[in-house]
């Protein structure tokens, strides 16, 4: 004959005579719960009929289908708590669950008495299946900073909007703020970055003949800077006296784009 859990201790000859009830459950795992009574319960032999730590003491109901789960072990978290673990896997926590008792009894003798069950949601899972993979952006431009190629090591960077503000951007969109803004920033004006830019002065004269290749040379390599730009092609058009056009077409692996400028000898951007 045993005296309880301790030496004289909890057991039909020691502990307390409160009557024990379910207080509360909730879920451990999508397999297990942890269920609370409100007073101490017998918990001996795991083939004792009423016994906590005996799984058939235990019901589980899975309330949206109205089906019994198998409870298939019942470990002990301390005198007034227990986990119960099932055979099925629970529901989603939208889902809600019973466990409860009509056979337990405290470590007194005591019958269990109402309530004799708690209910409780299952376990969160993913709302959203995943169907497709969706391709990872090329790059990404989130609040235009000055950033690096990681290839190369240079400085590319993305423009504000025109309407002086911020946007998220990605892909084409982003490497043609990139490729507008070394086209309007002229090399040297910019402090931190000496190299950054077209190194076509203010008031030179416009390219013509060797020069425009000179500047075609000088469009192209920064351009090629850009994440994501594989090849890049520029156009020098003399459009009318002291206008020039710059043209640059560059090729992603993901998609083509064009970018042009205007400017004057005085270094004006007539259009962009």
């Amino acid at each position: 004959m045993t005296f309880g859990l301790s030496p004289f201790g909890l057991s039909p000859f020691g502990g307390g005579s409160d009557p024990v009830s379910v207080a509360s459950a909730w879920a451990l795992s999508t397999r297990s719960i942890c269920v609370n009574v409100t007073a101490v319960a017998r918990a001996l032999d795991a083939f004792d009929a009423g016994d906590a730590l005996n799984p058939s003491t235990w019901i589980v109901t899975r309330l949206d289908a109205m089906t019994n789960l198998t409870p298939l072990y019942v470990q002990r978290l301390s005198s007034t708590s227990f986990e119960v673990t099932v055979m099925e896997e629970l529901g989603s926590h939208m889902v809600e669950h019973r466990i409860g008792s009509t056979t337990l009894i405290s470590a007194m003798g005591s019958l269990i008495t109402m309530p004799y069950q708690a209910t409780f949601m299952g376990v969160a899972v993913a709302i959203d299946t995943v169907g497709a993979v969706r391709r990872r952006p090329l790059v990404r431009d989130l609040a235009n900073p000055y950033r690096s190629n990681a290839l190369t090591g240079q400085v590319a960077s993305a423009i504000l909007t025109s309407g002086g503000d911020y946007e998220t951007e990605v892909d084409a969109a982003v490497v043609r703020k990139g490729l507008l803004r070394r086209l309007t920033t002229p090399r040297g004006s910019i402090r931190a970055l000496p190299n950054y830019g077209i190194g076509f002065a203010v008031k030179s004269l416009l390219p013509n003949g060797g020069d425009r290749e000179a500047l075609r040379v000088e469009v192209e390599n920064p351009a090629r800077q850009e994440p994501g730009v594989k090849k890049a092609r520029a156009t020098i058009r003399i459009v009318s006296r002291g206008v020039v056009s710059v043209r640059v077409d560059a090729r992603m692996s993901s998609a083509q784009l064009a970018v042009t400028v205007r400017r004057d000898s005085d270094g004006n951007f007539l259009e962009l």
